[in-house]
């Protein structure tokens, strides 16, 4: 009787521990499923992509019973440049017609046109010597100028950024002499985000054919461009039991690349669905369970573009940075199976050494895995600013990134568990 009473005991704490894992992964994956569908259409700024994302996670907050910290809002607006794509874009190589996102990108800078062009190559030899590459440029006149990242890649740094800048030049004036630039890459198709806009189009081919095979090539294609478009952060608030008033900021980037195109968007799963998922499943646990410092959660915009919901928070802060102990920013966590990468955990190495025991006591996640500081996420202008902070992000599984593979059913959220509860533990070990 008694070892089949262990046995009942020990399957009803395997049930209940199994179960509240899955409901908090089947939480995420709800999330995450929301906010990669064509409903938002990739987060960002065509067809208010952002503004719907932000109002979702704004209704997320309001469910919680997280408090506003901007007045009676969970919004705190900004204005950004961008440049958009909204509807027209196609492509086609001497008559061939490609898909956009899987066979080619319109560069971000990119402005708009249409028509018919002849192609003009620009090949190896033409990079290394001044007086061939001006000729091909002068014999690109109203045409098309093709070439090949791949010579321009085996060129010494310094002179292929030169070029790469004065091809990008060549579109920002207000009278450019070529009708637009193509280039050929074998490399994986991978966007991004732009504030400027250039005269004529630009655009990126995944090929193995060389420059001069290019013979026509045949574009339409029509940009939009904002110079004050107006977006926002999203802004709650756990109050503390302790009175203290410290602070714990929980940060995560809602944005993404948005739609190129009216068939192409980008849907952010890993990139960064998943940390706004990682960001509402601790505001739910904290919603419930307060920790000892008030802790608020932001959801970032304009990550993508430039870092400027960040920075706009910290330029205009609506709580006090000095009373931030600790700041999180969760960015890339949707697998997990090799582990997560701390970023300043070289910097803060003491609390870095309190999340490694933490992992290796309760064997969350494979390994915890220190790196120093670098400004590539909404951590930066808050550890400028000598707030302490860590970026976390996870590793292994998907490799997809910027591109149009990044969805929601090729994200595993393997780790997602693991990192949830060492960062979770971590965070509750602060006040000690």
């Amino acid at each position: 009787m008694r070892r089949a009473l262990c046995l009942i005991f020990t399957l009803m704490v395997f049930f209940l521990v199994g179960e509240n894992g899955w409901a908090q992964k089947n939480y995420a994956r709800r999330l995450v499923n929301e906010l990669c569908s064509p409903e938002y259409h990739g987060r960002g700024y065509v067809k208010k992509g952002d503004f719907k994302a932000a109002q979702f996670i704004a209704s997320q907050f309001d469910s919680l019973g997280l408090e506003p910290v901007v007045g009676e809002s969970y919004f705190q607006e900004f204005e950004i440049p961008v440049n958009t794509f909204p509807d027209t874009l196609g492509l086609s190589l001497n008559g061939l017609v490609l898909r956009p996102g899987h066979h080619f990108l319109v560069e971000p800078w990119s402005g708009s046109g249409k028509g018919s062009f002849e192609a003009v190559a620009i090949q190896k030899s033409d990079f290394v010597n001044e007086a061939s590459f001006m000729a091909r440029l002068r014999q690109a006149k109203g045409k098309f100028l093709v070439y090949s990242e791949q010579d321009m890649d085996s060129l010494e740094q310094s002179y292929r950024d030169k070029l790469k800048k004065g091809l990008k030049d060549l579109g920002m004036s207000s009278n450019p002499f070529v009708a637009g630039v193509l280039k050929i890459t074998t490399k994986k198709l991978t966007w991004g985000g732009s504030g400027v806009a250039s005269s004529i189009p630009y655009f990126t081919v995944k090929s193995d054919r060389k420059p001069t095979e290019v013979k026509k090539v045949s574009v339409a294609v029509r940009n939009k461009h904002f110079e004050h478009y107006k977006t926002r952060n999203v802004i709650g608030r756990v109050k503390g039991t302790s009175g203290l008033g410290k602070t714990l900021l929980i940060g995560a980037h809602y944005d993404h690349l948005g739609r190129m195109g009216s068939s192409a968007y980008f849907p952010g799963a890993n990139d960064n669905a998943s940390g706004t998922a990682m960001l509402l499943s601790l505001a739910k646990y904290y919603a419930e369970n307060p920790h000892d410092y008030d802790v608020v959660f932001v959801a970032f915009g304009a990550e993508e573009q430039g870092l400027y919901g960040s920075r706009h928070f910290v330029e205009n802060p609506p709580v006090d940075l000095e009373k931030i102990s600790f700041m999180l920013n969760l960015d890339i966590n949707g697998t997990g199976d090799d582990g997560i990468t701390v970023v300043n955990g070289a910097v803060h190495d003491r609390l870095f050494g309190k999340l490694e025991s933490i992992n290796k006591e309760k064997s969350y996640l494979p390994e915890v895995k220190s790196r120093g500081e670098a400004c590539n996420s909404d951590h930066c202008f808050f550890h400028f600013k000598g707030v302490k902070s860590f970026y976390v992000y996870t590793r292994g599984g998907s490799k997809a990134y910027h591109d149009v593979f990044d969805t929601a059913d090729n994200l595993s959220l393997s780790g997602f568990d693991g990192t949830y509860g060492l960062l979770r533990d971590f965070l509750n070990s602060l006040t000690r």
